[in-house]
């Protein structure tokens, strides 16, 4: 009986993402959070599947890539990338005929998280002017600045919590 197919797809991306981060970090085991051994840890069985199923895959690291030296790191996954990289070029769906399906939407670009420009402090505003001539500091807030001991923006600038 053949072996069952695998799906590749959900680790060989985040797998060769990692491992060209470990190389643009100099082999130093921070591309991903736990290090490289906890995701090898997640997609063992897959990992082992696909090493059973490629002649030329390499093995796992022996022992653990984090107790392997920058050298055998960078030794060991080379030959990683250079299968994960050509497999993704050559896996890649093939175009067909167009059967009356549109094609994909192209991906959309993330627009920026930036926050808007930050404008100066008001004219003539000091840190000695009072805390009422801040913007949104109504009489119901100045009250409890009032019971708080303060009453300039040096006061509120210098206010810090007692507890957290």
């Amino acid at each position: 009986m053949p072996a069952p197919a695998v799906n590749t797809a959900a680790w060989i991306k985040p797998f060769r993402n990692i491992l060209e981060l470990e190389r643009n970090n100099r082999f130093d085991n921070r591309a991903v959070t736990g290090g490289l051994d906890r995701f090898l840890e997640h997609w063992a069985a897959d990992l082992a599947a696909f090493i059973a199923n490629t002649p030329d895959a390499p093995p796992l690291p022996r022992p653990a890539y984090a107790q392997l030296s920058l050298a055998e790191r960078e030794q060991w996954a080379e030959p990683w990338l250079t299968l994960l990289t050509a497999g993704l070029t050559t896996a890649a769906p093939r175009a067909t005929a167009n059967r009356g399906t549109p094609p994909p939407a192209a991906p959309q670009t993330r627009q920026s998280r930036r926050p808007a420009a930050v404008s100066g402090p008001p004219p003539g505003l000091t840190v000695d002017a009072p805390a009422t001539s801040l913007k949104r500091v109504d009489d119901k807030l100045a009250d409890r600045l009032n019971r708080l001991a303060v009453a300039t923006v040096r006061d509120l600038l210098y206010h810090f919590p007692r507890y957290h």
